[in-house]
């Protein structure tokens, strides 16, 4: 199972709002994630950085798997809910999520 960690940085003003809309996620998300092989996902808030974390368990690539999400229904649109709450950059991905390297692991 291949494991996944990204930061985002969320404006100053829409913390407790990003938070609120995870507190009553769309049930297509989980399906949509639990659907591509995404699974035990986590989100850490620290100020207002972000760490989401998962591992992925699907049959196709990570990246194919991303691909297919974020065309299941409904996705797009809960991208574009949560997406007003995150600071773009040109380093972040179309989800606002920037990719971290794993340096150690302990099993």
């Amino acid at each position: 199972m291949a494991r996944y960690a990204y930061t985002c940085q969320l404006k100053e003003d829409s913390v407790e709002a990003y938070i609120r809309a995870h507190d009553s996620i769309w049930p297509e998300v989980e399906a949509a994630l639990s659907a591509v092989g995404v699974c035990n996902l986590s989100i850490f808030l620290s100020g207002t950085t972000l760490f989401l974390y998962y591992e992925y368990n699907g049959s196709v690539s990570h990246e194919t798997a991303m691909k297919r999400y974020l065309d299941l229904p409904r996705i797009r649109e809960w991208e574009e809910v949560v997406g007003c709450f995150k600071v773009s950059d040109d380093s972040s991905g179309e989800t606002g999520f920037c990719t971290l390297r794993e340096i150690y692991h302990l099993n």
